[in-house]
């Protein structure tokens, strides 16, 4: 395991994160929230596994690593990560995860890696990730270029799904 997976619950929601360093991530939330918060747990593991538990909760998803607190999140809190053969299917048509955020994880690669192998920075990667930006046309090719991703996947808004052939 390369860190922990953490839980921070805040109300009715709650926060699924990786850190390498819980302590000095949960200080720095608590100074970056006006809100009062309670660590439910933090397990080892990885962002891989952080990404297949916002995959698994995606129908509770509220926005970025935040979601609905439920018996199943409070379950996983309660009791430890399940143990993931493969990428649990999503439970509702729209991925929490943004496919530029799977693959960079999934490859090892950095933000700052990825936006320096694309021409953009590290920020920019970061809000295409979390959805706040999408990529322009241009940068979208760029990115489908270098890791295979689809421009449709990145831009479906430009871009249609290819036609599946009938055999």
């Amino acid at each position: 395991m390369s860190g922990f997976v953490y839980f921070v619950r805040c109300g009715d929601f709650v926060k699924i994160g990786f850190s390498k360093s819980p302590k000095v991530r949960l200080r720095a939330l608590e100074t970056a929230t006006p809100f009062d918060f309670e660590v439910v747990a933090a397990h080892p593991g990885s962002r891989l596994d952080e990404a297949r538990l916002h995959r698994l909760f995606a129908e509770h998803h509220r926005r970025a690593e935040w979601f609905h607190w439920c018996d199943e999140i409070a379950t996983v809190a309660t009791y430890g990560l399940p143990i993931f053969d493969t990428l649990p299917a999503p439970k509702q048509k729209l991925a929490v995860l943004h496919p530029l955020r799977l693959h960079r994880e999934a490859t090892g690669l950095t933000l700052e890696a990825l936006g320096a192998c694309v021409g953009v920075s590290k920020p920019s990667i970061w809000r295409i990730e979390a959805g706040e930006q999408q990529p322009s046309p241009d940068l979208a090719r760029r990115i489908e270029k270098m890791t295979g991703i689809p421009r449709h996947e990145l831009r479906p808004d430009l871009w249609d799904a290819p036609a599946k052939e009938c055999a």
